[in-house]
């Protein structure tokens, strides 16, 4: 998913590795963090960003270049990653759908044991990050609902 790449990439300056077998595994990166952008309008669905606790706290230094003071600050950064992933996905798909925007990000913590699982209409990626403090696994989900075509190729 190029979205994610040229996100992290270009703001946060992180290289990323695809690894299609990565599993989620919270108890080795202190628990893990969704952070989720619903997008709205004719591709409506949402983008969810899964990092670990340690990813996140990462993203805060990087961002402010001191070490998280507090849980909001993690908070936050998830947030913002989500939404500066959901953005660039935005800005990708804008030459293929016109009406197409983005809701207020939300951020939650995931339980050790959250389920996962693949769903209809959604697509995984999974990914290592590589930032200046270590090596962190990331997963995104995109669930989607398509417009239904009927006959004469008009929507509902």
């Amino acid at each position: 998913m190029g979205a994610v790449s040229e996100a992290l990439g270009g703001l946060y300056s992180m290289p990323i590795t695809w690894d299609p077998a990565l599993e989620f595994d919270s108890s080795s990166q202190g628990g893990l963090i969704a952070g989720r952008v619903e997008l709205l309008g004719d591709l409506a669905g949402a983008l969810t960003v899964v990092v670990s606790e340690k990813l996140a706290s990462a993203c805060v230094e990087i961002m402010l270049g001191e070490p998280a003071q507090d849980p909001g600050q993690v908070n936050d950064a998830v947030g913002e990653l989500g939404n500066v992933v959901a953005g660039s996905l935005l800005t990708k798909l804008s030459e293929l759908v016109s009406n197409l925007d983005l809701g207020v990000p939300e951020v939650e913590p995931m339980g050790a044991t959250s389920n996962f699982a693949d769903v209809d209409n959604s697509i995984w990626v999974k990914c290592r990050v590589r930032t200046g403090l270590g090596v962190y696994p990331l997963f995104v989900n995109l669930t989607y609902n398509l417009p239904i075509q009927r006959e004469g190729g008009d929507a509902p």
